[in-house]
């Protein structure tokens, strides 16, 4: 082979993945997400998730379960979609009296404890609030 085809596989090669980091770094920018939210009122994510929860600065839930006298507050930590089998944890987390706002029935409280978990179907979730 001759040795200018190496140069120049050399920098088809090279191109090929800086167009593909470029195309990349634009697809997962937060302009890119608001041009087309205003054109088309759609993110480029698949998952509402995506969009609402705060990975960098964190993202605190109040879940309200279903047919319960309790609500949980916590950080978020995952979330498994997997249809109806699909779960929702957080960390440092306390139940509370939905009609008092007291911490539930003197059950304890982990706020401080982010290695402490609470995990929940995603179907026995009534509603979730989000404070960023």
């Amino acid at each position: 082979m001759p040795k200018g085809l190496y140069i120049d596989i050399g920098i088809v090669i090279t191109v090929g993945i800086v167009l593909a980091l470029l195309f990349s770094w634009i697809y997962t920018s937060k302009i890119f997400s608001r041009i087309l939210v205003k054109i088309f009122n759609k993110t480029p994510n698949d998952s509402i998730w995506k969009d609402i929860i705060d990975l960098k600065k964190g993202t605190n839930l109040k879940i309200y379960i279903k047919d319960s006298e309790y609500y949980v507050i916590g950080h978020f930590d995952t979330i498994e979609e997997n249809g109806d089998l699909s779960w929702i944890a957080i960390s440092g987390f306390a139940k509370y009296d939905v009609g008092t706002n007291e911490p539930y029935k003197e059950e304890p409280s982990f706020l401080n404890n982010t290695l402490c978990k609470y995990v929940v179907r995603l179907s026995d979730i009534k509603h979730i609030e989000l404070f960023s």
